[in-house]
């Protein structure tokens, strides 16, 4: 009876080393030597723990690329700050930002995608929503968050920046509101939308700050320490494609003396949002470039 009681006991902790092998392997692991799986990162980077208070994101990697939807917290590790699709380490898709206090303040969808549907709808394994813009703005559209972190910030909603949002309290995804009552809502949105001198004024100053005029004397970037695709070498005089840190395209075209003269440089933002792509001519700017 003892033997048995043993063999039993053994057969158990065997069972739970095994699990806890198992478990630990499954995030944060390398594959040939590249990122593949779940992944919790620091804000260096740096791999974590699930429940780490530092955690700054978490998602999946295919070959040491993003893959799939990732989420960016606050401070905290706790309260996000932004979710959004990724493919081949580039967003693509829609992504939902938050404020401090974990509500949803703006959702978008990849520029790439609106050029070809003014409706995005998405559905993986921490949301499902349909978005529609007019002229690449949102004008309306509805997010439920199936990820039980997450489902308070389910809403519906039409506007462009400022959301007119209500909690949703169904268990039903279903989208049927939003293609019947597109047009109504649209024109109602139009009707009261009466945006401030001020906002108008504001606004027009970010387009012309943001960027050079064309054909004046803004210099092309120099680079510093640049990174290049593996096997290749930086010439300081001839073509280029350069990386940023995290892996993205950031210049890309003819250098000389270490300076690009003509070509693109790809702008994004913190959370790696592709915002747009300048051009540059004989080592000047030229013009902004479509997506």
């Amino acid at each position: 009876m003892k033997i048995t009681q043993l063999l039993t006991l053994l057969l158990l902790f065997t069972t739970f080393s095994l699990n806890a092998r198992t478990n630990s392997v499954s995030q944060n692991k390398f594959l040939d030597g590249k990122r593949a799986g779940q992944w919790y990162l620091n804000n260096l980077n740096e791999p974590v723990s699930q429940n780490d208070p530092h955690k700054a994101s978490e998602g999946k990697f295919i070959n040491g690329r993003k893959e799939g939807v990732w989420i960016y917290y606050y401070e905290d590790g706790k309260t996000p700050r932004l979710i959004g699709e990724y493919s081949d380490n580039r967003p693509s898709g829609t992504y939902f930002r938050f404020n401090k206090q974990g509500k949803l303040c703006s959702a978008n969808a990849n520029t790439r995608i609106l050029q070809n549907s003014n409706r995005v709808g998405v559905s993986n394994n921490i949301y499902t929503c349909q978005l529609n813009f007019e002229n690449q703005d949102l004008v309306a559209g509805q997010v439920f968050f199936t990820n039980k972190l997450f489902q308070k910030n389910s809403y519906r909603f039409w506007t462009t920046k400022n959301f007119e949002t209500s909690n949703s309290v169904s268990n039903k995804i279903d989208f049927s509101w939003l293609h019947n009552s597109y047009n109504s809502l649209y024109a109602a949105y139009l009707e009261v939308r009466k945006p401030s001198k001020k906002a108008d004024i504001e606004k027009h100053s970010e387009k012309v700050l943001d960027k050079p005029k064309a054909n004046s004397q803004s210099a092309a970037p120099f680079v510093k320490n640049p990174i290049v695709a593996d096997g290749l070498e930086f010439k300081p005089n001839g073509m280029n494609k350069l990386y940023s840190k995290t892996g993205e395209i950031w210049m890309d075209g003819y250098f000389e003396n270490g300076q690009l003269r003509d070509g693109k440089v790809f702008l994004y933002d913190h959370d790696g949002v592709l915002l747009k792509v300048r051009v540059y001519k004989k080592g000047k700017f030229f013009a902004d470039g479509g997506l």
